[in-house]
């Protein structure tokens, strides 16, 4: 699909197929980081479904985009995710947060929701409900390297730093075990 030139729109959300991740869902860790840095690529402006202006893309156009495409699908849990992911990016954490909590209302086994709500709950200072989020991701994924080192961060934060520590060992040994896959 070619690109748009500055402040031309190209086709809505409604009619343009949105990239999955290799596990078929839109809120994968993989996806998501694509929407939360906007140069890495990916979202609306590979899938060429969102406003774009020059070689940027901005946070508004992917929160219009997924606005969008929750408007033909409300119940998709992985759209709620990457929305909020986009919101929490802007700074509208309140928002963030309940499309986080949507998402695990609609699947309370989605992962990408819980680490990115204990992550937005961690921003605000909720700490206990942080780490509650985190070790529930690390439940539903327990080889989530991000998970474990966040969860480090707020243990050795707290004064646990032997949990902390084995946290980030952790992180570590899935860290080397993917790169030895490679």
């Amino acid at each position: 699909m070619r690109g748009a030139a500055p402040g031309e729109m190209l086709p809505a959300a409604d009619s343009v197929k949105l990239p999955r991740s290799r596990s078929g869902a839109y809120g994968s860790q993989d996806f998501v980081q694509q929407v939360a840095n906007p140069l890495a690529g990916g979202g609306p402006k590979t899938a060429g479904a969102a406003p774009m202006r020059s070689d940027r893309t901005e946070i508004s156009d992917y929160i219009a985009y997924y606005m969008q495409a929750l408007q033909n699908d409300p119940t998709d849990p992985s759209l709620h995710n990457v929305l909020g992911v986009a919101l929490a990016k802007q700074g509208d954490l309140d928002m963030a947060i309940k499309h986080y909590t949507t998402a695990l209302e609609l699947d309370d086994a989605f992962f990408p929701a819980h680490y990115n709500l204990g992550r937005a709950r961690y921003r605000q200072g909720r700490v206990e409900e942080a780490i509650a989020h985190y070790e529930y991701s690390l439940r539903l994924n327990p080889d989530d390297k991000k998970a474990h080192n966040s969860l480090g961060i707020v243990l050795a934060e707290q004064g646990n730093v032997e949990e902390a520590i084995s946290h980030f060992q952790e992180a570590s040994r899935i860290m080397e075990g993917m790169l030895e896959m490679q």
